[in-house]
């Protein structure tokens, strides 16, 4: 994973990746149940809470689901959000714990 120096909150090595560890683990899981939409529907706040906007949500990507008639599941949209958990692991939202559990708002 490429890595860059960052200009400020700096964990202890001194690097930080370039797609954020919240990030690509919701993105993954999105990628692993809909291999055939790289590229959802995103919407996304203006300015960002920790930039003092707002919108609590960084974004809130958009994913069709065909449902599946054989488990009695509907055609539906499958809407996931992002910011209610450290998303960038770096505390610019939410303080960190120093625990290995789940961050932010234990969502």
């Amino acid at each position: 994973m490429d890595e860059v120096r960052p200009t400020s909150g700096a964990p202890a090595h001194g690097l930080v990746p370039m797609f954020p560890p919240g990030l690509q683990a919701i993105y993954g899981e999105c990628r692993r149940l809909y291999p055939e939409q790289a590229n959802p529907l995103q919407v996304t706040a203006i300015v960002k809470y920790w930039l003092g906007g707002p919108d609590p949500l960084d974004y809130i990507s958009m994913y069709r689901s065909a449902g599946s008639p054989a488990q009695d599941i509907q055609e539906h949209w499958h809407y996931v959000s992002f910011g209610l958990s450290d998303l960038y692991g770096d505390n610019r939202v939410h303080e960190f714990t120093g625990t290995d559990g789940p961050s932010g708002f234990w969502f």
